[in-house]
């Protein structure tokens, strides 16, 4: 990201996307003031983001805003302003008492308002601006949710001067990777399929005309992104050019594959129960370098940079948890200290009363009783005792919690019912994990997310079913594919 700007100077010595995500960066609340030919904007910012926007501009103003937009025709805007004349209220309390607007339009007005106000300072090539730091004014301020890195992005897409986005950009021969640092990589930001492949052309490598010259977006519309992207963070200059040591995320699979996404959501899921060492797939023993292999290796798979890969992004906020306890985990076993403190710390825990069982893990508890709750399970199944059944195929999974064909028939009965698909999801990724070479548990895995009304995850689902067992029959009836 470019230096820290000053927080008063001219615009056309500074960039305003790059101020805009130095005050988002540094979290300060304030108000932006930009002024001139006379008129004075003003963006209001609290810890980072901005919440609203004043301008002295007439064209600016909220009645003027409605009218252009279409919510309001002429006749209902002068009979407010004769109002507003005779009173003094507010144009928008005024509009919604003579029923012209109700408050759900009034609400989307005076954030249409704010938008344009701030786009409208992206056309502005020169002007004076000032960073006013403290308290924003309450009485006068309506307080806005609204993303920083989409207003950049969107305000950007609006300059068609190549050389305004190329200006506050490092040379086109600069080397650019994206950043590893989850604040910035995960703002809020909504990205169009091209705009993402723009990112994911940056590997440490390649140079800013490179990628330029690979998107398919167009030269100019790309570099609109990487301005964007480079603006707010989420592109960085690569030291000397070169791969940075930890890289971009390694692939579970093939990139985009099925199992690169279940694998991971999977590993999400289970990270809920595991502790620093099952989370790193190590024993209590392990050396400091097993540790270190291990953190290289999961850092790499559960790296933030995996959302920009095509299929992924649904995957962020597990990318971020993962991503975060692998660093956890690593900073505390590393340590020699701190490691001793956290084994005493799961000795305490796993010899308290009623965890004896919990520590056996991998081990069944009562595979016969835990056979007999499943055998009556799945004659409850077949009464389409729903309910019932699954009660007993809960019993038998956690009597024996090692056997997949448990998971599968509690995720296929917890289909039957109503608003049970993500533990119907849970039990079948689990029935995966005991059983990764069985077809048919990406099958019925396939058939889960079909009625969710997911239709790509079930046909990824599909598709790795017949990956193993080319002429697996619920696959093929379910992809419309004949023997």
């Amino acid at each position: 990201m470019p230096n820290p700007l000053p927080l008063s100077g001219k615009l056309e010595e500074n960039t305003l996307p790059g101020l805009l995500s130095c005050l988002y960066e540094k979290k300060n609340t304030g108000t932006l003031s930009v002024a001139r030919d006379g008129i004075e904007k003003s963006l209001y910012f609290k810890g980072g983001n901005i919440v609203f926007a004043s301008s002295s501009y007439e064209g600016d103003r909220l009645g003027e805003m409605l009218l252009k937009a279409g919510k309001i025709n002429l006749q209902q805007f002068e009979a407010a302003s004769k109002v507003i004349k005779a009173t003094g209220k507010r144009i928008g309390g005024v509009l919604v008492e003579l029923g012209f607007l109700v408050p759900k339009d009034l609400f989307w007005g005076v954030k249409h308002q704010v938008r344009e106000i701030i786009y409208s300072l992206f056309d502005w090539t020169e002007g004076e601006y000032r960073f006013y730091p403290g308290d924003i004014p309450s009485g006068e301020v309506i307080t806005l949710h609204m993303s920083t890195a989409n207003l950049i992005l969107r305000g950007v897409k609006r300059i068609n001067d190549w050389t305004r986005v190329s200006r506050g950009m490092p040379p086109m021969g600069a080397v650019l990777k994206v950043t590893a640092d989850p604040l910035k990589l995960y703002q809020d930001v909504d990205l169009t399929g091209d705009e993402k492949r723009v990112i994911s052309l940056f590997d440490g490598k390649r140079t800013i005309k490179e990628v330029l010259a690979l998107a398919k977006a167009g030269d100019f519309e790309a570099l609109k992104a990487v301005h964007v992207f480079y603006s707010i963070g989420v592109l960085e200059e690569a030291e000397g050019g070169e791969l940075r040591q930890d890289g971009p995320a390694a692939s579970v699979g093939e990139p985009g594959t099925l199992i690169d996404r279940i694998s991971v959501h999977k590993a999400f899921i289970d990270s809920k129960s595991q502790n620093h060492y099952e989370l790193l797939g190590l024993d209590s023993e392990a050396s400091q370098k097993e540790i270190e292999a291990a953190y290289q290796k999961y850092a790499r798979v559960y790296h933030p940079d995996q959302q920009f890969k095509d299929g992924m992004e649904q995957l962020k906020d597990e990318l971020e948890e993962l991503f975060s306890k692998v660093k956890e985990a690593h900073a505390i076993l590393s340590d020699d200290s701190r490691r001793w403190e956290y084994d005493l710390s799961l000795a305490t825990v796993m010899s308290a009363p009623g965890r004896a069982e919990a520590s056996r893990k991998g081990k069944p508890k009562n595979p016969a009783k835990a056979r007999d709750a499943f055998l009556k399970g799945v004659k409850n199944l077949k009464a389409k005792d729903f309910e019932s059944a699954t009660v007993k195929f809960k019993e038998a999974a956690r009597l024996d919690s090692t056997n997949p064909e448990y998971f599968s028939h509690l995720a296929l009965t917890l289909l039957q019912r109503p608003k049970r698909e993500a533990e119907a999801e849970e039990a079948m990724l689990k029935a995966i994990e005991l059983e990764p070479g069985n077809a048919g548990h990406y099958a019925n895995l396939g058939l889960l997310y079909q009625k969710a009304g997911l239709k790509e995850k079930a046909r990824e689902s599909f598709d790795a079913a017949l990956r193993l067992e080319p002429k697996n029959p619920k696959a093929l009836k379910a992809l419309g594919i004949k023997k």
